[in-house]
């Protein structure tokens, strides 16, 4: 992946103006991708919140969950009764090469070669469904939202009240209209400036602890 520098120049009040109406979010508001890490059980998910967790998948602004079983991890991205259908990150397929040359046989020539839009996509689908039960999955997992839009949001806090919420005893979170008073204040995130070489010391292999001691 590359990564490109960000751009130091503003947006004219045209080019805000038509990149809103294209995508139809408001000038206001970012799309927003809402994380929330959960812990549901001892060492397996507690029975109590199977229905909350089927109740998730039917959520529009739903985009799967992040969990697994210890060691390895796992994308959730739908369910069938109590079996969690999931993609797996660490099963690796070929590239597609999209600028490759297709042979295509012509009865009156030889083999030709042409460039067409066509390409073999079988790396872009799983080669079977792959499922585990929800009782064999780490209770520590964590709901993915995805709101393109103000109104996405607004529905999303509506459903999440009167749909996901109420699904189980006690429910998965709770939301609130305030900040707790015991809560510590918020501090908004606006960017790390940490550089490379402040992670040089990571890759060093004989640095030693205080606190640890080697034995042979």
């Amino acid at each position: 992946a590359e990564i490109l520098p960000k751009s130091t120049r503003s947006p004219t009040r045209s080019e805000t103006s038509s990149i809103s109406s294209y995508s139809g979010v408001s000038e206001e508001w970012r799309p927003l991708l809402i994380i929330i890490p959960l812990r549901l059980g001892l060492n397996t998910i507690n029975r109590c919140y199977f229905p909350a967790i089927q109740a998730f998948f039917e959520l529009p602004q739903c985009v799967g969950i992040i969990g697994g079983r210890p060691n390895h991890a796992l994308y959730f991205c739908g369910i069938v009764d109590n079996n969690l259908l999931y993609l797996d990150p660490h099963f690796c397929q070929n590239f597609v090469d999209l600028d490759e040359t297709t042979t295509t046989r012509d009865e009156r020539d030889d083999y030709v070669e042409i460039k067409n839009d066509e390409f073999k996509d079988s790396t872009y689908h799983c080669p079977f469904i792959l499922s585990t039960k929800i009782d064999k999955v780490d209770p520590s997992l964590a709901l993915g939202f995805f709101c393109h839009t103000e109104d996405d949001y607004n529905e999303l806090a509506k459903r999440l009240r009167t749909h996901l919420l109420p699904a189980s005893t006690p429910p998965l979170f709770e939301m609130l209209e305030t900040r707790p008073k015991n809560f510590p204040p918020f501090v908004p995130y606006v960017g790390e400036n940490t550089k490379l070489r402040d992670y040089m010391d990571l890759g060093e292999v004989n640095d030693s602890y205080d606190e640890f001691e080697l034995l042979e």
